[in-house]
Formats: structure tokens, sequence, C-alpha cells
């Protein structure tokens, strides 16, 4: 069962955000961050995963020093399990920083001169399928209502 606790620090001027998760597996690290940090509107995704990232190095690195220090009875499949799992947890999260990497390039490399040549498009689109939804208008007398008026010739001249 996984649980979640957010405690808000006030130390100093700061405040700052404590989050706990007690989750089954100690080598999962969460996948959504986005929910927990409504506060930090203005803090992108790639600067979270870089101090998850540093975070969770940190910890493993604990890990290690703690195993090391404990006793020798401890279960070896248990530990490669760990392993595996983080390894696992690391290629994922080198294949989600690459993803994201990639949707950066490829928003730096959308100009803004494109994005005006599609608007102007879709707004002239828009106003096609105006006129053909309502029709086109003429104004003044149909051809067949002006031969029915009386005709008249006259001349104009000096002397």
């Amino acid at each position: 069962v996984e649980k979640m606790e957010v405690e808000f620090v006030t130390k100093g001027k700061q405040q700052v955000a404590v989050h706990y998760v007690n989750a089954p597996d100690c080598g999962v690290v969460e996948e959504n961050f986005g929910g927990y940090f409504h506060d930090h509107d203005d803090i992108s995704l790639a600067e979270v995963l870089q101090d998850q990232e540093i975070v969770y190095q940190s910890l493993q690195r604990n890990v290690q020093c703690s195993s090391s220090k404990s006793s020798s009875n401890h279960d070896h499949g248990q530990s490669s399990s760990k392993l595996v799992s983080s390894d696992l947890q690391l290629a994922a999260d080198e294949a989600l920083a690459r993803e994201l990497e990639e949707l950066e390039n490829q928003l730096s490399a959308t100009s803004f001169g494109d994005i005006r040549t599609q608007a102007v498009l879709l707004f002239l689109q828009e106003l096609q399928q105006l006129g053909e939804a309502i029709g086109t208008q003429s104004r003044g007398l149909s051809e067949e209502l002006i031969s029915y008026l009386p005709s008249s010739t006259y001349k104009t001249g000096i002397f």
C-alpha cells in the first residue's frame, strides 16, 4: 500500500514542502510529480527530474553504505533484485530524459513566423467556409428584370 503525506514546514523566511512516501518497494521512484508541486508552477519538469536524480543517487549511496556495514546474513537474491529494479528505473529515467530533450528541441525548432503563417491560413480557410455556408448574394437587378424595363434613345449635341 502506497501512502503519501505532505507537510509544509516554515524555517526562517522560507516555507519548505516535505513529502513522505511509503512505497512497497524502496527502489521505485514515483513517475508523476506534477500533482505534488502546485505552488511551484515555474519549475520545469527537467529541473524536477534533475533534483529527483540527485536525491535518488544520494539515497542509493546511503543504502549501499548501510548494507556494507550490516551483517552478512542478508539474502543475496533480495539485494540483486533491488539492484535490477534500480537499474530498470535508471533506464526508464534516461529514456524519459531523452524524450524530454527531443520535445524541447522540437519546440525550439518551431519559429513564430511559421505559427503566424498557420494562423493566417486557418483564418482564410474559416472565411472561405463561412462564404460557402452563407452563399453569395449579388446586389442589383437580374438581367431578366433589366430586359423588361423600357428603353429609350436620345441624342445630345450642340446645334
